[in-house]
């Protein structure tokens, strides 16, 4: 099945619907393939695990260590060879039915911006080759 999604979105703003997407039931469906594209590309970048279900125990354990709630699953940390001003890029990724970015994402993303990153939230691995395309990554 085929949905319509918007591309990419900003911290703030939704974009436009720009293509079809396929849908996925787990957002890991999605991430697993971009994974792919950015080490295909060479890029330096780590996904950052705050999902998941724990016990109280391990989620305290993980607090207490600077795990914080809605830091984006994956930032990337290469220089943008268009955007020289930009700091890195922090990529939010949601599944294409049902994916909704949580308050605290939102704030992330936000800060971020406000820091010099470039933050998109991302339904595909079609959506980060396009963005990584257009910053010339």
């Amino acid at each position: 099945m085929v949905r319509s999604k918007p591309m990419c979105t900003t911290a703030v703003h939704d974009a436009p619907p720009l293509r079809n997407i396929r849908v996925s039931a787990l957002e890991s469906d999605v991430q697993v393939p971009i994974v792919r594209e950015l080490t295909r590309r060479g890029l330096r970048f780590c996904h950052v695990p705050n999902g998941g279900f724990r016990n109280i125990l391990t989620a305290i354990g993980l607090r207490a260590a600077g795990v914080r709630s809605g830091v984006p699953d994956i930032l990337i940390f290469d220089r943008v060879p268009t955007r020289p001003d930009v700091r890195g890029i922090a990529l939010e990724v949601k599944r294409a039915r049902g994916g909704k970015v949580s308050d605290n994402q939102r704030e992330w993303l936000e800060v971020l911006t406000g820091l010099g990153w470039e933050c998109r939230v991302v339904y595909s691995d079609a959506d980060v080759r396009l963005l990584l395309d257009r910053l010339g990554l």
